[in-house]
């Protein structure tokens, strides 16, 4: 007879908060190898100084879908909810660090970013809620 029951650790808000913050954690590794490798494309290339911005929402947003998605896997439920969870946090992460760093105030254009990267974090959710396990 199995045992279906589930561990403590990872039932309630402690367990959504834990998978949330481990996939948030992977979402910021692929957002910053995202902007390396476009940090090292500026650097080879003559690229305009436009092209920095979309670099760097297109980083966060691929950030955002990798946390989405790897926090539907963990817990196997509530993609789109988790995924939007994921892209705010992240979202939250990367305003915080830029406050740090300029006085720029928060706009129209954070407002929009922060759509962007839920959306990206809600389609991630959704995708690793659906995508089946491999069975032997």
């Amino acid at each position: 007879m199995r045992n279906n029951k589930a561990k403590p650790e990872s039932t309630g808000a402690k367990g959504y908060l834990r998978a949330v913050a481990f996939s948030c954690g992977i979402g910021l590794v692929v957002t910053v190898v995202f902007l390396l490798l476009f940090a090292l494309l500026l650097s080879v290339k003559d690229l305009p100084h436009g092209a920095i911005e979309p670099m760097a929402l297109f980083a966060a947003s691929a950030g955002a879908l990798a946390a989405g998605f790897c926090c539907a896997r963990i817990r196997r439920e509530q993609g789109l909810l988790l995924g939007v969870g994921c892209g705010t946090v992240l979202f939250l992460v990367l305003v915080l660090s830029s406050f740090t760093i300029s006085d720029d105030g928060f706009g129209m254009a954070a407002l929009l970013k922060w759509v962007i990267m839920a959306l990206c974090g809600a389609i991630g959710g959704v995708t690793g809620v659906n995508v089946r396990t491999r069975r032997k």
